[in-house]
C-alpha cells in the first residue's frame, strides 16, 4: 500500500494569538502558520476595532501585506504621495497594501474580522507578532506618529522605506552603529539618531555613503514609492478553475501571489499544480483559506491520498510540490496564496478536472 502523504509536506493552520511588534491596540491577531517551516510569510487572522479604539500612530514594514475582510469593512488610512488618504475594504475583495507607506486601519464596527498574508523584507515573521510567551527583542517593523509625519524629512525617510532599508542592510552586513558611522566618517550620534528617526536632517550625501557601505542599491526606492495599493475581487461568476488577481500585481518585485479557486457542489480539481504551471522552484509555499463552504483537499499519491476536510476559515499549507487535489464538498470559494520568486499572476491556472 502506497504511504500517505508525509506531515511535514502540509500542515493544518491552528489559531494562535500573537502580540504584534508594533501595533499594540486596536486590532488582535491569530497566527495560523506556516510554522516550522522557515517560512518568509505568515497567515494571520485580525479582529479589528471600530474607528475609535484604533492606535493613533501610523506602523510601516518592508516587504508585503494583503487584506481580505471577512465580515465587515476595513478602512485602511496611509500617507503617500498624494498625502493622507483613506481606502475601504469591503468583503469579497482583496486588498494589497504598499506596507512601506505609514498605514493605520479600522472596522466599520467592532469586532470586524479580516485576513492578513504577510511578508516581511528581513524574511523572519518574528517582525510581524510574536508568541504571547516571546520576548519582542528586535523590532524591525516600526511606528511613527501624525505629528512626526508631518515633518517632510522624517516622511520621505520611511515612506521611501529609506530609513527601515538602511536598518536592515546594517543587521544584514553585521556592523555596529559604530562602525557604521566611522566608515561614513560621520558621528556616532548623527547615525544612531538617523536610524531611530529622531532626525530628519540628513544630506543626500550621507545617504549615499551609507549605502554604499552596506552594499545598498538605492535605485529599488523609488518605484517602490510610486505605489500604493492595488484591489482584486475575489467574488465573481467564474466557476470551475483557479483564477490569479492580475489586479493585484504591484509594479516591484513581488513574492506572494494571490490565486481564488471557486467551485460548486461536487467539483473536483484532480490536479491543481498541474502543467499549466510554470516551474516554481523548490523553495515555494502554497497556502490555503477557506473563505466559504466545505472543501476536501487530497494530499500524495492518487492512490492513497492523505484526504483533509476544511470548513469556513480552516487554512491549509503545503510545500514541496505535492499532488494536490481539491473536491467541493459544498459550493465554495478557496483562497491560495503562492509563495515563489516566480509570478504566476497573469498565467491561466484551471488545475487538471477529474
Amino acid at each position: 500500500m502506497t504511504p500517505l502523504a508525509k506531515p511535514d509536506v502540509y500542515q493544518v493552520g491552528k489559531a494562535r494569538p500573537i502580540l504584534r511588534t508594533v501595533v499594540h491596540q486596536g486590532v488582535e491577531y491569530e497566527r495560523f502558520g506556516p510554522d516550522g517551516w522557515e517560512a518568509p510569510y505568515v497567515v494571520i487572522r485580525a479582529t479589528v476595532d471600530a474607528e475609535e479604539g484604533a492606535e493613533p500612530g501610523f506602523h510601516y514594514h518592508l516587504g508585503e501585506e494583503f487584506l481580505a475582510a471577512i465580515d465587515g469593512d476595513v478602512t485602511y488610512q496611509y500617507v503617500g504621495p498624494r498625502g493622507a488618504q483613506e481606502l475601504t475594504v469591503q468583503p469579497g475583495s482583496l486588498l494589497r497594501m504598499n506596507c512601506q507607506l505609514p498605514h493605520r486601519n479600522w472596522a466599520s464596527r467592532q469586532n470586524t474580522r479580516a485576513w492578513m498574508a504577510i511578508r516581511p523584507e528581513t524574511g523572519s515573521t518574528a517582525s510581524v507578532g510574536l508568541d504571547t510567551t516571546q520576548q519582542v527583542t528586535e523590532k524591525l517593523s516600526q511606528s511613527i506618529s501624525a505629528e512626526d509625519l508631518s515633518n517632510p524629512g522624517k516622511f520621505a525617510l520611511v515612506a521611501l522605506g529609506l530609513q527601515p532599508r538602511l536598518k536592515i542592510a546594517r543587521h544584514r552586513v553585521g556592523l555596529t552603529i559604530d562602525k557604521l558611522a566611522q566608515l561614513c566618517e560621520i558621528s556616532q550620534s548623527s547615525a544612531s539618531r538617523m536610524e531611530d528617526l529622531k532626525t530628519a536632517n540628513v544630506s543626500i550625501h550621507t545617504l549615499a555613503k551609507m549605502a554604499e557601505k552596506l552594499d545598498l542599491d538605492l535605485s529599488r526606492v523609488f518605484p517602490s514609492f510610486a505605489w500604493e495599493y492595488q484591489l482584486g475581487a475575489l467574488s465573481g461568476e467564474e466557476r470551475g478553475g483557479g483564477t490569479p488577481l492580475p489586479s493585484t500585481v504591484p509594479p516591484v518585485p513581488h513574492y506572494l501571489h494571490p490565486v481564488v479557486w471557486r467551485l460548486e457542489r461536487g467539483e473536483r480539481i484532480e490536479q491543481v499544480i498541474d502543467a499549466s504551471w510554470p516551474e516554481l522552484g523548490v523553495d515555494s509555499m502554497h497556502s490555503f483559506i477557506v473563505l466559504s463552504g466545505r472543501v476536501l483537499f487530497d494530499i500524495g499519491d492518487h492512490d492513497a491520498p492523505q484526504p483533509i476536510a476544511l470548513n469556513t476559515e480552516g487554512v491549509l499549507h503545503v510545500r514541496d510540490n505535492p499532488n494536490l487535489s481539491l473536491q467541493a464538498l459544498t459550493a465554495c470559494c478557496v483562497l491560495q496564496f503562492v509563495y515563489s520568486s516566480v509570478c504566476v499572476c497573469q498565467r491561466e491556472l484551471r488545475g487538471k478536472k477529474q
